[in-house]
């Protein structure tokens, strides 16, 4: 009888840990983006949620046209800051497809808030400082034990106060990071 019990209450503890699989708990990365490099700290709150503190270097370009002017290319180079909090709404689904959520793989849906600094190189392009709303789509994925590749598509609201007016793009991110730890 003390077998059957001890048998159910392991297997019970199992079932529950398992059901409790989540988010690594943090995790520091240096990036390389598509257009420039950063340095990311992720810290999961939750079991699906986690709030990802960015620190980089973007590179940027423009095509503006006019009817006066014409066509001109332009380019920008300025350090950024964000914090992005991240809804990872498929690891019970990567996990029931025996799929690996090592180093938070996973799609999420994210929310993030950036500023971006006055530009230390640039060319026919916007040179001020401003703050960015981005709301996005994203996937990260492990690539091994120490690399990851991350993807997010979403839309930038972007403000200027020195010119007061606001813009909206598509923003598209590709990043291939080291985990440092």
């Amino acid at each position: 009888m003390k077998r059957l019990i001890l048998l159910q209450l392991f297997i019970l503890t199992s079932l529950f840990a398992l059901g409790q699989e989540g988010l690594k708990s943090s995790q520091v990365k240096a990036n390389l983006l598509f257009l420039g490099a950063s340095a990311s700290y992720e810290k999961s709150i939750s079991r699906n949620i986690s709030l990802n503190f960015e620190a980089g270097l973007n590179y940027g370009f423009v095509y503006s046209y006019n009817s006066t002017f014409g066509g001109d290319f332009g380019y920008t180079l300025a350090p950024n800051l964000s914090a992005e909090a991240r809804h990872y709404y498929n690891l019970d689904k990567r996990l029931r497809r025996g799929k690996s959520i090592t180093n938070n793989s996973g799609n999420f849906l994210s929310l993030a808030l950036g500023y971006t600094f006055t530009p230390i190189a640039y060319d026919n392009a916007y040179n001020n400082p401003s703050a960015v709303l981005t709301p996005s789509w994203g996937m990260q994925r492990g690539i091994g034990k120490r690399f990851s590749f991350e993807l997010l598509l979403g839309f930038s609201l972007r403000y200027d106060s020195r010119a007061e007016e606001g813009t909206g793009s598509p923003a598209i991110g590709a990043k291939i990071g080291y985990i440092i730890y």
